[in-house]
């Protein structure tokens, strides 16, 4: 897995512009990006394309789905991980 300043990460619905990494591990790295006309700073998980990776991306999405619920009317849901797109 790398991603590089510059770099062009696509989506079906949008591009994102790759600003730096942020981290990496053994199975995936997050990078700094931007999006969109006014360049929206975002923080993109990108895993390792097989099929565990992607299983356990699916399990991840959907913790984070249900904690975004659950915290949209709290204070401390300013804190938590919004999903753009998966």
């Amino acid at each position: 897995l790398q991603a590089s300043p510059g770099d062009i990460l696509t989506s079906s619905t949008s591009s994102y512009r790759v600003l730096g990494v942020l981290g990496k591990g053994a199975f995936s790295i997050v990078v700094k990006a931007v999006f969109g006309p006014e360049d929206t700073p975002v923080a993109i998980k990108v895993h390792r394309k097989n099929a565990l990776m992607h299983e356990a991306g699916n399990r991840e999405y959907d913790v984070l789905q249900q904690i975004g619920k659950a915290e949209t009317d709290s204070e401390r849901g300013r804190f938590i991980v919004r999903i753009i797109e998966k």
